[in-house]
């Protein structure tokens, strides 16, 4: 009697075990998602401004959102004839879930988001000029589902820089 007293006490602390295992599983797979939302965007962002900055339209301009990027190609070839870009900062990152902002405590939010506003701080140089011009940019990012994938995608504010051309 004693021994199956014992096999079903090992029994019910061996489900209770793999009960906790799983939800332990579920909470990381949430994290996961976020996370891996947070990194996908970072390179995106990466890619796209170091691109934008050095010139090269590689890859730029398919990141552009599809009712803006008309507007991008037409104005990029002149931006990047007048406009040497020295140094450029994040200075924030807002993040936003279906319009509204979420709260962040840390680098990124402890939550899932689908639009992210930058901050960003220029430095350039606007031809013929040799002066040194601060300009302080928006750059909205919107997570949208394309060809059945969940792609990040921008938002240029091209003006911002074709007036600084004046």
């Amino acid at each position: 009697m004693n021994s199956r007293y014992s096999k079903l006490l090992i029994f019910l602390i061996a489900g209770l075990c793999v009960f906790w295992v799983s939800a332990c599983a579920t909470g990381d797979k949430k994290e996961d998602d976020y996370l891996k939302n947070h990194k996908t965007l970072s390179k995106r962002i990466k890619l796209f401004n170091q691109e934008f900055e050095t010139r090269s339209n590689i890859a730029s301009d398919k990141m552009v959102k599809d009712d803006h990027r008309e507007e991008f190609l037409k104005y990029i070839d002149d931006i990047h004839l007048n406009i040497l870009f020295n140094k450029s900062t994040i200075i924030s990152i807002k993040y936003y879930q279906d319009g509204l902002p979420i709260s962040q405590n840390s680098r990124f939010p402890k939550e899932n988001f689908n639009k992210a506003v930058l901050s960003i701080k220029y430095e350039i140089v606007v031809h013929p000029s040799s002066k040194l011009k601060t300009l302080f940019v928006k750059q909205p990012w919107e997570l949208l589902e394309i060809d059945g994938k969940k792609k990040w995608v921008v938002i240029p504010e091209m003006d911002v820089f074709l007036n600084k051309k004046k």
